[in-house]
């Protein structure tokens, strides 16, 4: 079974006290492990993860492809983890996403969102079809929120 089954099975299991101080203690060992780049990094790989265990193609292969049917398949995904939502904008050379955070905006999670959700929004991206001129990069991220720009 993988983890992200195990951890979508136990969810009810642990009290969120106990889950936000395991998820301390585990972010202060993988920053303390590598220097602020290499942490970037690993927690950028861990959203790719997570959004190859997400496929959004799967989920909208039978709906036409629309901004709402996209919006809506990646804010189901982050409803079952209770990982805040997704908004997104489109322009002529790309989309603006903002992701609030919802009630752990001031918690460890606050942490390390910023480069987790990069990861993962770029490889939503990519899986629809973006090309490889196109890049997710991170605007802003203040308590609360995290902004990105997939474009050019």
């Amino acid at each position: 079974m993988s983890a992200v089954a195990v951890h979508t099975q136990a969810r009810g299991q642990a009290s969120a006290p106990c889950e936000g101080r395991l998820l301390a203690i585990l972010l202060d060992e993988i920053e303390a492990a590598g220097d602020p780049a290499q942490t970037e990094a690993f927690l950028i790989a861990v959203g790719r993860r997570f959004a190859g265990h997400h496929p959004l193609a799967r989920d909208v292969a039978n709906s036409p492809m629309t901004l709402d049917v996209l919006v809506h398949t990646m804010n189901a995904v982050w409803a079952s983890y209770d990982l805040g939502a997704v908004a997104v904008s489109t322009a002529s050379d790309g989309y603006g996403l903002v992701h609030t955070l919802g009630g752990f905006a001031a918690g460890p999670l606050n942490r390390l969102m910023g480069p987790f959700l990069e990861g993962c929004y770029d490889a939503w991206m990519r899986s629809l079809g973006s090309g490889a001129a196109l890049r997710t990069l991170r605007t802003d991220h203040a308590a609360g929120c995290v902004r990105f720009w997939h474009g050019r």
